[in-house]
């Protein structure tokens, strides 16, 4: 009978264990939506510094060089950031004072490597970077008022189990390419936790029958 309770608590431990391995801090996590847009906002205050030398009473027409949805995304960051100024796309750039050009625009998504314990606990190794060349021009002007290469990377970690509300967002560029998982993570390991939480049931209701 105590062999029994001994056992069925065994496995109730190790089962609920892999089930349930993280705390209340422990489930804190960042999307990717909010590290993209964190170094973004970063980069642009030095942009924002050539819009204060030049005034709130000058238009400026905004050029980005991207996949759609990164130009979407950083298009609405521009103006998002840039709201007290006088923001024009490229279709109205004849009224414009200023050319302010993002050039090849890179947002990248990867994820390293999947670590920790294989049981539980198991995190997934991120790095996010962007990169783009900023330039602002007078209006019918060649010469380059303002350049700069920007590149920015941010790495860190969240849980395995997180990944689906870690690329939460509509944008593509949110998700990144998970290594190659072996057949012992992708089946054994599965199968070792169903199988845990049936043994502790069938075994908790022996138990109780007796």
């Amino acid at each position: 009978m105590r062999l029994n309770i001994l056992i069925v608590n065994i496995i109730f431990f190790f089962g609920t264990g892999i089930l349930h391995p993280q705390n209340v801090k422990e489930d804190e996590f960042v999307t990717n939506l909010d590290i993209y847009s964190r170094l973004v906002d970063k980069n642009l205050e030095i942009v924002e510094n050539q819009f204060v030398l030049s005034g709130k009473d000058k238009i400026y027409c905004i050029s980005i060089n991207a996949k759609q949805d990164i130009k979407e995304y950083l298009s609405l960051r521009i103006r998002q950031r840039f709201n007290n100024y006088k923001i024009i796309s490229e279709n109205d750039s004849s009224t414009s004072d200023f050319f302010v050009k993002f050039k090849d625009v890179k947002f990248v998504t990867k994820y390293e490597k999947v670590f920790g314990s294989i049981l539980k606990d198991r995190k997934v190794q991120r790095k996010i970077e962007i990169s783009y060349r900023n330039e602002i021009k007078l209006k019918n002007k060649d010469s380059v008022l303002y350049s700069k290469n920007v590149s920015d990377i941010n790495n860190d970690e969240f849980y395995y189990d997180k990944i689906e509300i870690v690329e939460r967002g509509n944008y593509d560029f949110l998700k990144g390419q998970l290594p190659v998982q072996s057949f012992w993570e992708k089946a054994i390991i599965p199968g070792l936790v169903v199988l845990a939480s049936a043994v502790t049931i069938v075994l908790f209701f022996i138990i109780r029958s007796k």
